[in-house]
Parts: structure tokens; C-alpha cells; sequence
């Protein structure tokens, strides 16, 4: 930096009990006492810590963990302030900490799931969060079979009477779990359809029975509708994992529409 006549920026990553990147607490002050000292072309404008458990603080000692996390954070920061080594951000809040560790907040959060309107112990709902994201495609192709038809690899679906399939182009290659086979629920003309057989690398299939489904019909794979849904919530519920392992499998290909408030400038 300092032969490009700049100044790098740098945040210190505390490691207070994470256990995957970070310095350990016991050598932070030092380190940051350096970089104040001997690095003149670095500026400290943050430290900071993650927390492993502040989603489930009801669980066991997780809430006696975090509290300990968030006093030696503050232990930090008293005891470099009273150095005169003033940092300006300090930042330790996650979605789960916003939610229960209020003395947490420090000089900012850090929310991530939640600015989706979903929490990571799947509490969104119960928190009062509006879900946000869907997952959007249209139907290319539908036809008519008789009773007995198998549907799919494997054949784990076959029809019970005549019926319409709908055909859509979207599978796990675009991040739609192959684990949602015959139980993933998509919305189409506002009526609720069970996917039909095992998810393909780019496409998947519904049974849409006797209702007049058309191709370029918009098919919802992740949506909400009132107190109608099938969030990525519920789709890691059925998984057996987490929401933001649900969120994100969606691949780079899938196109991103942001929509925003009116007023407010989404890119």
C-alpha cells in the first residue's frame, strides 16, 4: 500500500470461540496494538468475532457461550480504548445475535439470512419476518397420459388415473434439491402441485390433473402467498437441513431479479 501511496483498509477477525478463521482472543490486542504501531500505511477500521450458537440460545449453554463471546469483545475494546487505540467499528451480530443478544449490536450487525425474511433455526415466521425470496420459472411443455404412466428416472412416480404433466426447466443443476423429488410443492395459477418423480439435472416434472396448466403458465418453486407457502424453510425442513444450505445450492446460472420498494434503488 505504502508504495502505491495508499492506505489499506483491514478489519481484525477475533476468533472468541468459531473456531474457523481469526486470531486467537488472547493475542487480538497485540496485534491490533502492531497494526497501529508499525503498520503506517494500514488503517484498523474494524474488529470483530463470529457466533456459532446465538440461533439457539435456548439449547443447552449456548446462551452462557455467547454472553462470554460478547464480554471478552468488549473486554477488547476497553482495554484498547484505554490505550487511546480507537477503532471505529466494532462487529460481532448475526442474525440469531440481532434476535437475542441485543448487547450484541455493538457498532454494527451483520445480518445475513434474515434479509431474506428467513431466520436459521427456521423461526422467520415467528419472528414476524415476510419472506422475500421465490423461485420462479414457466411451464415448456404439458401433455396428457393415461393411468400407469411412470413418470421420471427411476419410475418412482406413476399415475394413478389420466392426467396432465407439466414439464418445467428447472432441476438440481439450477439448485433445486433432488431430495424434493415427489415432495418439493409448486405454485402454478395459484394452486398447490406436487412435484411428480425424481428431479432431472435441468427439469422436473407436476402433476397438474385435469386443470387447464399451459405452456408459459409461471410455475413458483420457492414462494409464500399469505398463509400459503413453500419457503426455503420449509424446503430444508423436508431436507433435513438448513436454510441457508437451501438457499445457497441455487446456482449462479438461475437469473436474479431484485425488486425494490418504490424509492429505493436495488442495482
Amino acid at each position: 500500500a505504502g508504495a502505491l501511496g495508499k492506505t489499506s483498509v483491514v478489519h481484525l477477525k477475533v476468533d472468541t470461540g468459531m473456531g474457523r478463521v481469526g486470531c486467537p482472543y488472547g493475542e487480538a490486542a497485540e496485534i491490533a496494538r502492531a497494526i497501529n504501531r508499525e503498520l503506517r500505511h494500514t488503517f484498523l477500521e474494524g474488529i470483530y468475532t463470529h457466533f456459532p450458537v446465538a440461533e439457539e440460545p435456548e439449547r443447552g449453554d449456548n446462551r452462557e457461550f455467547t454472553l462470554r463471546q460478547i464480554a471478552e469483545m468488549k473486554e477488547l475494546k476497553a482495554a484498547l480504548e484505554g490505550e487511546g487505540i480507537h477503532v471505529p467499528l466494532y462487529h460481532c451480530a448475526n442474525t440469531g445475535a440481532v434476535r437475542s443478544f441485543p448487547e450484541a449490536a455493538f457498532d454494527m450487525v451483520r445480518v445475513g439470512i434474515s434479509a431474506y425474511g428467513c431466520h436459521p433455526s427456521g423461526e422467520g415466521k415467528r419472528l414476524g419476518l415476510r419472506n422475500v425470496l421465490s423461485f420462479r420459472t414457466k411451464v415448456i411443455f404439458v401433455k396428457r397420459v393415461p393411468a400407469g404412466t411412470s413418470i421420471s428416472y427411476g419410475r418412482r412416480y406413476v399415475t394413478e388415473r389420466e392426467t396432465t404433466i407439466a414439464t418445467l426447466p428447472v432441476g438440481y443443476a439450477d439448485g433445486y434439491p433432488l431430495g424434493l423429488s415427489n415432495r418439493g410443492v409448486v405454485l402454478i395459477n395459484g394452486k398447490r402441485y406436487r412435484i411428480a418423480g425424481r428431479v432431472c439435472m435441468d427439469q422436473c416434472m407436476v402433476d397438474v390433473g385435469d386443470d387447464g396448466v399451459q405452456v408459459g403458465d409461471e410455475a413458483e418453486l420457492f414462494w409464500e402467498r399469505g398463509e400459503e407457502r413453500f419457503t426455503v424453510e420449509e424446503a430444508a425442513d423436508l431436507l433435513g437441513t438448513i436454510p441457508y444450505e437451501v438457499m445457497c445450492r441455487i446456482a449462479p446460472r438461475v437469473p436474479r431479479i431484485h425488486v425494490g420498494l418504490e424509492g429505493i434503488d436495488m442495482g
